[in-house]
């Protein structure tokens, strides 16, 4: 339950036998819930750690069917994440609280994390995994995706930043809006109001800026082209100095898989490359919390 009374379902793994090492909480992307991430939990439980996730507000499980899709301020992402932190905290005392955070999850985190260093009753995770994290990036292509993008959402607080996190093809700008985007003045085609892509750009903005602190230690796990837009070479260059030079001023840990497009087994992937990528992934995540307890 959270702050102003909204119930969100939450997941549990727990830590399989002898001595629980830490917690784990989740932050599942954008379009996605929990479920996706059994196999993450389970092989994280399966080391020694207890799993927490839970679902996101206007996500598909938002038990608010009026929600679902919607969003009324990015604030609330991060608070919901905050207070969560301080449920799973509680149930688990004096153990090490380590967050998760995938694609759209991962920005959550990243602000969550930046908000608790000025919170006295927050709780401070111990570390931060960012697996195929999302990011805004400068809007410095031509593009007409992006010309027509800042036109339709009229994201004006932010003009110079945005977020993407979709396509692993080459469509022209033209071709992005006119099957994915763009369905009626107030609704995306995947169900998402334009109020939530606003929201969502607003929360990258956030991020961006609270990667740049001296938080907790942090890895970042990367696709080979996931994470972002990555058809043109300048957002590529963006996103490889926003891993190796602003995350954490350059002091997080990078880990690229240069095989796959993404670093997750996700239900409906059944791809042998992406579980090749993930089973390493999965192996890379626990050695790096083992090495942070």
């Amino acid at each position: 339950m959270t702050s102003d009374g909204t119930p969100l379902p939450y997941s549990v793994w727990r830590a399989n036998g002898g001595r629980k090492k830490a917690v784990v909480i989740l932050a599942p992307g954008w379009d996605a819930t929990m479920r996706d991430y059994t196999s993450l939990a389970e092989y994280l439980s399966a080391h020694g750690y207890a799993v927490y996730g839970s679902e996101q507000r206007g996500g598909v499980y938002d038990p608010v069917d009026a929600r679902r899709g919607d969003a009324r301020d990015w604030r609330e992402w991060p608070r919901d994440m905050t207070e969560f932190t301080r449920f799973v905290a509680k149930r688990n005392p004096g153990l090490p609280v380590f967050y998760h955070g995938h694609s759209f999850g991962a920005l959550v985190m990243l602000e969550a994390a930046h908000q608790a260093r000025n919170d006295r009753s927050a709780v401070l995770p111990r570390g931060l995994v960012l697996q195929s994290v999302a990011m805004p990036f400068m809007m410095r292509s031509k593009d007409s995706v992006f010309r027509e993008m800042l036109s339709v959402f009229d994201n004006a607080r932010y003009p110079q930043l945005t977020m993407i996190e979709l396509m692993h093809s080459r469509p022209t700008g033209d071709e992005v809006l006119n099957s994915l985007w763009v369905h009626s003045p107030d609704r995306l085609k995947n169900g998402y109001s334009v109020r939530f892509f606003r929201a969502a750009c607003a929360l990258g903005y956030a991020a961006r800026v609270a990667a740049r602190d001296d938080g907790p230690p942090t890895l970042a796990l990367k696709g080979q082209k996931d994470g972002v837009v990555a058809y043109l070479a300048t957002q590529k260059m963006a996103y490889d100095s926003f891993l190796t030079r602003t995350l954490r001023g350059g002091k997080a840990d990078v880990i690229r898989y240069e095989n796959g497009y993404h670093t997750m087994t996700i239900p409906h992937s059944g791809n042998a490359v992406i579980d090749a990528v993930s089973a390493k992934a999965k192996a890379d995540i626990v050695a790096w919390l083992d090495a942070h307890l």
